[in-house]
């Protein structure tokens, strides 16, 4: 909860060295097989999404714990003020959910499998075909 709360609804950079082993894994759309990430790189991805909706709210619907693993149901929303995945400044408002589960070893985060629907998120920032 706390990931969630203060990097993606405060935009708190720090936490992420806190909470995340510096090599953890992405999985998720375009990552089916897994991508290192590391600390650095889920910073680079949090700038770019709080730079594109600075209003960003991340609210945990629902977290389930089991073990070693964390699954949480979140939505998103925000309008977007920045240019987002190549989609230039619209206002327009971008709801989203996400199901995420993340794995800790020591307690730190060591993989990240994440679910949304990309495609609603462009439909809705106004590209019509963003296959093309």
């Amino acid at each position: 909860m706390r990931f969630w709360e203060e990097v993606w609804g405060k935009g708190n950079l720090e936490t992420i060295d806190q909470l995340a082993s510096p090599d953890h894994m992405h999985y998720g759309p375009g990552n089916l097989d897994g991508k290192p990430r590391g600390t650095e790189g889920t910073k680079a991805v949090v700038r770019e999404w709080r730079t594109a909706l600075p209003d960003l709210q991340v609210t945990v619907e629902r977290a389930l714990a089991e073990g070693d693993e964390v699954v949480c149901r979140l939505r998103w929303s925000g309008h977007q003020h920045g240019p987002l995945r190549g989609a230039q400044p619209s206002g327009r408002e971008v709801k989203m959910w996400e199901i995420q589960m993340c794995r800790l070893v020591d307690g730190k985060i060591v993989e990240f499998w994440s679910a949304f629907d990309r495609l609603s998120i462009l439909q809705q920032l106004g590209i019509e075909n963003p296959t093309a």
